[in-house]
Order: C-alpha cells, then sequence, then structure tokens
C-alpha cells in the first residue's frame, strides 16, 4: 500500500509542477513535511511552524493547497482501498489456509456445522439485498469526481497486473498521470445547486456503476463457494435483491457532476 501511495503522490506532485502556479508544489511540500513534524513531535514550536506557512497563504494560494491536498487524501484512500481489494482476492484464491475464518466459504461451513446442510441451504436461498439509498449529509462528493477516482483503481489494477518495466507498466502509469491531471482539474464542489434531475443522475450512476455489477458478483460468489451440493440446490432460489430510495430528493447533499 505504501509502494501505491507514494507513486500516486509522486504522480500528484509531478502535476502540481506541471499544471500548478510557479511555486504551489514547494508550498504544498512544506506544509505537508511541516504537519508530519507537527504530528511526530508534538511540540508547540512544530504546531505553530505549520500554522505559520498556512497563515502565510493568500486566500488564492491557499485555495490551490487545499485543493491539492483533497487530491493527495482521494489518492491515499484509494490506494488503502486498493491494497484491501488485492488481499481480499489473495485470500480468495487460498481457501484452504490456516484460521481462513474471513471468506464466503468459511462462513457458509460455519452455519453448516451449526445447524445441517439443509438449512444453512434454504438460508442462503432465502437472502435478500435490500440497498437504501439515503440522503447522506457528508457526502459532498461530485460524481465527475468519484468517475475519475474510480478510472484510477481501474489502472492501478492494470498496474498490477503488468510486467514490471514493461509497456503495459508505462502505459497504465501514463494514463493514471493523465487522470490525476483530470482530478486536479476537476472543481470538488458545484457552482450551482442541484436539481431534483441531477440527484436523480447521480442515484442511477450508483446502480449503473456499482450496484448492477456487485449484487450479481455476491450472488454467484453464495452460490458457487458452498460446495456443488448445496450449490445446486441454492440455485432454485438464489438470494433475490430490491433497492429503495429515502427521502432522496428530500435533502439530498451527493451532488452530481
Amino acid at each position: 500500500m505504501r509502494d501505491d501511495v507514494r507513486m500516486l503522490g509522486a504522480l500528484l506532485g509531478q502535476v502540481l509542477r506541471e499544471s500548478g502556479s510557479p511555486g504551489l508544489f514547494d508550498d504544498v511540500e512544506r506544509l505537508r513535511l511541516a504537519t508530519i513534524q507537527a504530528y511526530d513531535v508534538e511540540t508547540p514550536e512544530a504546531f505553530d511552524r505549520a500554522v505559520q506557512i498556512a497563515e502565510s497563504f493568500t486566500i488564492a494560494r491557499a485555495d490551490e493547497v487545499a485543493r491539492a491536498f483533497t487530491c493527495y487524501f482521494h489518492l491515499a484512500n484509494l490506494a488503502e482501498e486498493h491494497h484491501r481489494v488485492r488481499i481480499l482476492r489473495e485470500r480468495a484464491g487460498k481457501p484452504g489456509r490456516e484460521n481462513a475464518t474471513d471468506t464466503v466459504e468459511a462462513a457458509y461451513a460455519q452455519l453448516r456445522a451449526e445447524i445441517g446442510e439443509e438449512a444453512a441451504v434454504q438460508r442462503l436461498g432465502a437472502l435478500r439485498f435490500h440497498p437504501v439509498f439515503t440522503a447522506h449529509p457528508t457526502e459532498a462528493r461530485r460524481r465527475a469526481v468519484s468517475t475519475s477516482i474510480r478510472r484510477l483503481s481501474e489502472l492501478l489494477t492494470e498496474h498490477d497486473a503488468a510486467s514490471e518495466g514493461g509497456a503495459a507498466e508505462r502505459r497504465a502509469t501514463r494514463r493514471m498521470l493523465e487522470e490525476i491531471d483530470t482530478l486536479w482539474r476537476t472543481a470538488p464542489l458545484r457552482a450551482q445547486k442541484p436539481s431534483p434531475t441531477d440527484e436523480v443522475r447521480t442515484v442511477m450512476s450508483v446502480f449503473d456503476e456499482t450496484l448492477f455489477t456487485a449484487v450479481p458478483t455476491s450472488t454467484v460468489a453464495s452460490t458457487t463457494r458452498c460446495g456443488a451440493r448445496s450449490r445446486a440446490r441454492a440455485r432454485r432460489s438464489c438470494p433475490r435483491s430490491s433497492a429503495s430510495a429515502h427521502g432522496w430528493a428530500a435533502t439530498a447533499t451527493g451532488t452530481p457532476s
């Protein structure tokens, strides 16, 4: 994960040097190093130094620095999520490892041991997905930003699969640089209040880009990883899904692009 953070951070630094205003990268680095020191040392002097650097910025510069840190945190969070997915995929490929308690197979095996196979199959077939969309007051990320981060996640996967130093790795790195440049140039917040139609587009993007792929994948996983006999019986009544929107138009602040 640290390698991914360093790589994405280096690409962001290149974008700031090439696309930011003169001296922006240096100012971001000064503040970043000062805040790290203030965290590590925990002295009033170290904290005051970080505060002095921040207060020395003009309004315009402070806005640029804040946007740069916002991009960096997006990338750091992406690296953490990507690493988590990487670990889960590695674990999925080793279902027989010792103390494997965090897989679908292990959960079903425990359920079958507790209540018997027939009852376990019935419960598996009775599973339902009930995603509920709510107006989350802290979700202000634009759809354009979310789309850019999702594309970066796909490129990280391509980068992982490429041979080290090969053409595919260089191509993935170049495309990540382009995507980070797009992320940097995208305003983090909308200039106008979203309309109800905008809100509908936002919630529909969740269906198009996550649910329509995640729910079938989860269903397949639950019916194909639990043994041949259980799979045959569970297929007749595999988990169903339904979705509802709750209070979306009333107070939604999950702003689209």
